[in-house]
């Protein structure tokens, strides 16, 4: 039972739910946007907020697993201001005051973040303490990427993704076009009082062409600062859409995208890609005896040692939770046993690095692509999950290769097929 706000405000989760295949295998109930159903077992999972709900859940004792759509590439904007064309036309100055009347009361709520609770506590939200504010205000700081993304700034390609996910629900028309969908001022130009100093100049003459030149050589400097802190901030924004922000690996959505051009290429070249499925055994042992923070240092030093191993044009991404993928555009299907112990071999050497009484070792499916036509790259990665989950429920620490023709199952190759067990 997922208890869910009605109709389609909870577009993040829905998509999430969709992309990973349950949107049609749970039970939706209408939220309540009370977590007491959650805490008294009324509900399975609940849609909350990361800035609110951990607090009440941490607050009562109970331990609780967040499920981000952004771990999945599902990057929605929240706390958006819409206009219509029609205002935006009549009255842009109104619309531009009105968004920087916003931007500012949000910049100054960071700045001077318990002067923000003091006022919340005492006119909005008088039932919440100063601590839980405070947690808020926090998760609030650290979702947005406040230090990293200017507040308010909107991604192009950001929209576009968003248009593309939401097309794949079958909300928004394919390809609709988002021009003039972000806001934008029109350029004031020249105003009287501005031009007034250098009319009444006018006598001085070539003074006044000087001055003029001067005053564009500066603007020019000014704009391409502007245009270059912009290109940046995009430019990290994108990448922060695309990798891991615990690892800095790629993500899901940035490996699903290479896979595909990955088949593509086996297709047109007569190659072999290969596809491995990684999964640490004990590491939920780890989190439990020794902390989170111990397992983000393991899974960091998962992610260092396997690039060490790896290839530049290899793509080594981060799935979530304890789980990894490799993807070689190209790799013979007697080098696939060789590929997996180095994998193994990492993860033991990270592991070791911890010192700790836990000893994770890896349980790892590879899928050696021999024939693609006809697979998708959602169809073979869960082969590659399928043959890791083989080797979970047998002995862990080890790995099945398996090879594939087109989109039929892999185990249907048995004298393609291999199984290790590490000692």
């Amino acid at each position: 039972k997922v208890m869910l706000l009605p109709g389609f405000r909870s577009l993040a989760l829905i998509a999430m739910l969709d992309q990973v295949g349950l949107l049609d295998k749970i039970v939706r109930i209408d939220s309540s946007t009370d977590v007491n159903d959650l805490i008294n077992g009324n509900v399975d999972a609940f849609d909350g907020y990361n800035s609110n709900e951990p607090y009440t859940l941490d607050e009562a004792g109970i331990p609780a697993i967040q499920f981000d759509p952004a771990t999945y590439g599902i990057q929605f904007y929240n706390d958006v201001l819409f206009t219509d064309q029609r205002h935006t036309n009549r009255d842009p100055a109104l619309i531009t005051a009105f968004r920087d009347a916003s931007r500012r009361g949000w910049i100054s709520a960071f700045e001077h973040p318990e002067k923000a609770i003091s006022v919340v506590l005492n006119h909005y939200a008088m039932e919440k303490t100063r601590a839980h504010l405070r947690f808020e205000a926090n998760a609030v700081h650290d979702s947005i990427m406040a230090d990293v993304v200017e507040i308010g700034h909107m991604s192009p390609l950001r929209w576009e993704k968003i248009r593309d996910q939401l097309a794949d629900l079958g909300l928004v028309p394919r390809g609709m076009s988002l021009a003039s969908f972000i806001f934008s001022e029109p350029d004031e130009g020249l105003r009287w009082d501005d031009l007034q100093p250098y009319l009444l100049a006018g006598a001085l003459g070539i003074a006044l062409i000087l001055a003029a030149v001067a005053w564009v050589i500066r603007k020019n400097v000014q704009l391409q600062d502007q245009v270059d802190e912009r290109i940046s901030a995009e430019q990290k924004a994108n990448h922060l859409a695309t990798h891991d922000y615990l690892t800095g690996l790629p993500n899901r959505m940035l490996l699903m995208d290479r896979l595909q051009g990955a088949l593509a290429r086996a297709r047109r070249h007569d190659q072999t890609p290969l596809l491995a499925f990684i999964d640490l055994d004990r590491f939920k042992l780890l989190n439990d005896r020794h902390g989170h923070e111990c397992g983000d240092r393991l899974l960091t030093a998962v992610a260092r040692q396997v690039e060490l191993v790896t290839r530049d044009e290899d793509t080594f991404a981060r799935m979530g939770g304890d789980e990894f993928v490799l993807l070689i555009d190209h790799m013979p299907v007697d080098r696939a046993a060789h590929e997996a112990e180095r994998l193994a071999l990492a993860v033991l050497s990270a592991n070791a690095s911890l010192q700790t009484d836990v000893q994770v070792t890896a349980s790892i499916g590879i899928l050696t692509i021999v024939d693609p036509q006809g697979l998708t790259p959602d169809q073979a990665l869960r082969m590659a999950d399928d043959l890791m989950y083989e080797v979970k429920r047998s002995a862990k620490n080890g790995y099945l290769i398996r090879a594939c023709e087109g989109n039929t199952k892999p185990d249907t190759i048995g004298p393609a097929e291999q199984q290790h067990a590490r000692g």
